[in-house]
């Protein structure tokens, strides 16, 4: 029998109040008409093959209607708890490779690539 190796798993945390604004910090656009959640994508995808699982809580609607193509896991104690609370939610297969982030970083392919 094969065992299946699964994808390296990205965790985005976004469950939180956004420090500014009203809608999900993942969805603000940044210069280039580009959302911060694109780049955070596009970041792992320009280096490796990656399942993406969104931990929402505050407005995760928003964030699930622009992006139905990947995972989500909702924390509704999000005013109540942490990160760390959050992660726990979304982790399902602690054996495999996972990078977790916040959805309120942009950062570029290379930074992935030296993490690897």
């Amino acid at each position: 029998m094969a065992i299946k190796l699964r994808s390296p798993s990205v965790f985005i945390l976004g469950a939180g109040r956004p420090y500014r604004g009203s809608h999900p910090s993942a969805l603000h656009h940044t210069p280039g008409n580009r959302r911060v959640l694109d780049w955070i994508m596009n970041a792992f995808t320009s280096v490796l093959p990656v399942e993406f699982h969104y931990i929402g809580g505050v407005h995760v609607e928003e964030v699930i209607q622009q992006y139905p193509h990947i995972q989500f896991s909702i924390n509704p104690r999000w005013q109540d708890t942490g990160s760390t609370a959050s992660l726990l939610i979304g982790l399902d297969a602690p054996d495999t490779t996972c990078f977790v982030c916040y959805s309120d970083i942009v950062f570029r392919p290379q930074l992935v690539a030296q993490m690897q």
